[in-house]
């Protein structure tokens, strides 16, 4: 039931597909999780866990514009692999990219 954006599993797989084609070309981005989860506001949102090497900046910015094209109106947001929350989110989930 969202409002606009990603409503099924192929415009998910699209977005996902969109990310690991641009994180394929980086040396810097080594590991890419999806997460969905609910924010306290109650707005659904996807979070991308990213494991990486190099100026955060950059790749999150590389990684928003792979994705912008895919997400229509659900929230995509990015953290960093390495914090306690990235820890909790990624432990029971599989990578959708992983560097070779």
């Amino acid at each position: 039931k969202a409002a606009g954006g990603i409503r099924t599993f192929e415009q998910a797989q699209a977005m996902l597909d969109a990310v690991a084609q641009m994180a394929q070309g980086r040396e810097d981005i080594r590991t890419l999780w999806l997460r969905q989860m609910v924010r306290q506001d109650g707005v659904q949102s996807l979070i991308i866990v990213v494991d990486h090497t190099g100026d955060q900046a950059q790749v999150f910015q590389a990684i928003a514009g792979a994705a912008s094209a895919h997400c229509g109106q659900l929230p995509v947001d990015m953290i960093p692999y390495g914090t306690g929350f990235a820890a909790a989110a990624t432990e029971d989930a599989q990578p959708f990219y992983s560097k070779g």
